[in-house]
């Protein structure tokens, strides 16, 4: 049986940005401190909600992707977690790939980016994603350039489909001016995230590949989160290596 991180012991906070005149970003904040080193925007699977709602006592959101369970080992002295919801006006819907790789999108996370740089004016900021998620990290690492401190793409989209990732195809990931790092399930079932694929991506454009091996395959679905694809079993591994990986000297 899988073991499941325990709650986060940093603090939790929602907060609220507008990002065009008609919609707002909600997203939840995971802090020990107000000095980090690093503030990571995390970027979950599917269509990129996590379902904020308001309740009587506070709000309720999905917890079950990979990056959301994944907070607890995340937040501590050094690293505050950031985690956005869609914006206000794609609450019904979600992204869609187009709106992953628009300038609307883009958008929504310089404003993001403005908030941590008032908030935490001394720290880096690295985007990490998952799954569907890094449609959105790929695209964006391009064109935010060196307003990020670099990208960590996790069970990244590597199937080239009219229905997945499509503006993934042949990205040119060696023009990306940030750090960047795949971080992947050798035995990823998902037909969209298959280890090898993803292993020539990351040789053709000379970006570091880290295989991630064990944990609990789950059941069911093989693209769903609770399986190799998001690293079940093997949460405590992972984001160790991302911490390695951010602190670690730029080859």
């Amino acid at each position: 049986m899988a073991t499941i991180p325990m709650p986060c012991q940093a603090s939790e906070s929602i907060q609220t940005i507008s990002v065009t005149p008609d919609a707002t970003l909600s997203f939840i904040v995971n802090a020990s401190t107000n000095k980090p080193k690093h503030v990571l925007i995390l970027m979950v699977g599917g269509a990129g909600n996590i379902n904020l709602v308001k309740t009587e006592n506070g709000y309720r959101y999905a917890n079950g992707n990979f990056l959301m369970r994944a907070r607890p080992l995340l937040a501590d002295q050094e690293f505050v977690t950031i985690s956005p919801d869609v914006p206000s006006d794609l609450t019904g819907t979600g992204y869609s790939d187009e709106f992953r790789n628009s300038d609307r999108h883009l958008g929504d996370i310089q404003k993001l980016i403005g908030y941590i740089h008032e908030q935490y004016p001394s720290a880096n900021i690295y985007l990490v994603a998952t799954s569907q998620g890094t449609v959105s990290s790929g695209v964006l690492a391009l064109k935010l350039g060196n307003q990020i401190a670099g990208v960590i793409h996790t069970a990244t989209f590597s199937a080239m489909s009219i229905r997945a990732g499509a503006p993934l195809w042949n990205l040119p990931y060696d023009q990306v001016k940030s750090r960047q790092v795949f971080i992947h399930h050798a035995d990823d079932g998902c037909k969209w995230t298959q280890f090898g694929p993803l292993e020539t991506i990351a040789k053709k454009n000379k970006i570091e590949l880290i295989a991630i091996s064990g944990g609990d395959a789950g059941s069911g679905d093989p693209c769903q989160a609770f399986t190799h694809h998001g690293f079940l079993g093997v949460e405590s591994q992972v984001t160790g290596k991302m911490k390695d990986w951010i602190n670690s000297t730029p080859k």
